[in-house]
């Protein structure tokens, strides 16, 4: 790296190496086209190990392999040419470095997907990320997922990304004809976000129309699975959920979710939130593959209730 001058007892700037600007920015983002590598980024070029003190455009890949190995498109060179004006190049040396290919946010953030009570003997997932009057940033949970008994404020364990969490039982768990839910007060309130598995943002709630969105292709957002496609079978439906109680206005899927969904959210392509599961319909013997039915609560519905505001 070249060093700074002094003149007449003074310290200069240390001469650029590197082209200015979004010249070289488009040519560090230029190597993420690059098959397997996944990230790029200006810093200092290593050699067996050792820090060499030059500035090199590094090339973090999924896996390091020797050049007999790839395809010739794919091998990053031992340096790269940026052309700053017509006739006149700068040469940048490159690094390869092995990375995992998977990357995640540092902090968790507690949202739809997390796990709620692990260990506990009705396991659920968490819905959605609102906004509440009195209580401030809550999470949504199946009201029948809590234990019977439980008092606000009692604590509940809420499980993103492996690690834990404590929240508190914010109200008792409603439900009634219009609901099946209960809100979680993390106490990481800056912690609380409408991210699917941390990175992904969800839409506002949808209110599905019968007219257009039946057949409609949507997807349930599991806490330990992948996404579990399903289409919307029905709408505005009512179910007979106790000897009495009946539900109305409710959501039918193909019957692709287990014990544990209960409160996941259902989303369009758009990730837009149309319900959550409150449950599905047994299997019956002899039945055919269109009779397994998942039925989920509208979304829109909690932060009427609640009055409460979307995160």
């Amino acid at each position: 790296m070249a060093k700074a001058k002094k003149k007449d007892n003074v310290t200069l700037p240390r001469p650029r190496n590197l082209p200015a600007g979004h010249v070289l920015e488009e040519n560090v983002r230029g190597f993420m086209n690059t098959p397997n590598v996944v990230a790029a980024f200006i810093g200092r070029k290593h050699r067996k190990g050792r820090d060499t003190g030059r500035l090199a455009i590094v090339c973090g890949v999924r896996e390091k392999l020797s050049e007999e190995d790839l395809d010739r498109s794919h091998i990053i060179p031992k340096n790269h040419y940026v052309e700053t004006m017509p006739a006149c190049r700068t040469r940048i040396p490159t690094d390869v470095i092995p990375m995992s290919g998977h990357f995640r946010v540092h902090a968790s953030v507690l949202g739809p997907s997390d796990i709620v009570g692990p260990g506990m003997q009705l396991q659920a997932t968490v819905g959605i990320a609102l906004r509440h009057p009195t209580f401030g940033r809550v999470i949504t949970t199946a009201g029948h997922a809590i234990p019977q008994g439980s008092s606000p404020g009692a604590s509940i364990i809420v499980q993103s990304d492996g690690n834990n969490f404590i929240a508190q039982l914010a109200a008792e768990p409603r439900i009634n004809q219009a609901t099946d839910h209960a809100l979680l007060r993390p106490d990481a309130q800056d912690l609380v976000g409408n991210f699917f598995r941390d990175v992904t943002p969800l839409g506002p709630p949808y209110i599905p129309d019968p007219n257009h969105d039946v057949g409609r292709q949507l997807y349930v957002l599991p806490a330990d699975r992948d996404i579990i496609p399903v289409v919307c079978r029905g709408l505005q439906g009512s179910v007979q959920v106790a000897p009495n109680l009946i539900m109305n206005d409710l959501i039918f899927t193909d019957q692709q979710t287990m014990g544990g969904d209960s409160g996941a959210c259902l989303v369009d392509e758009k990730w837009r939130v149309w319900g959550l599961l409150l449950g599905a319909f047994p299997a019956v013997e002899g039945a055919e593959d269109g009779e397994f039915f998942s039925v989920f609560i509208p979304a829109f519905r909690i932060l009427f209730i609640e009055n409460a505001q979307y995160l």
